[in-house]
């Protein structure tokens, strides 16, 4: 069975903003140009290189936007 937060209580925010659930690094708060964007790590390498970066950044809009229309299914 998982462990359920109902109220965010195992979420942190570290200096750089990196998000951490219960210690489990997540993804990182990235500001640009006055807009919140969640950045991922990909730690494979191949897509990576194809890529030209391993890290990926959505916007916080989209993001939720994505979340909550497939949660309404």
């Amino acid at each position: 069975m998982s462990k359920v937060d109902t109220n965010g209580r195992t979420v942190t925010i570290d200096k750089d903003g990196m998000i951490r659930v219960d210690g489990v690094a997540v993804f990182r708060r990235v500001i640009r140009g006055g807009d919140l964007y969640a950045q991922f790590m990909d730690g494979n390498r191949i897509r990576s290189q194809c890529r030209g970066t391993p890290y990926i950044e959505v916007s916080w809009d989209a993001l939720t936007a994505k979340l909550i229309k497939e949660t309404h299914l």
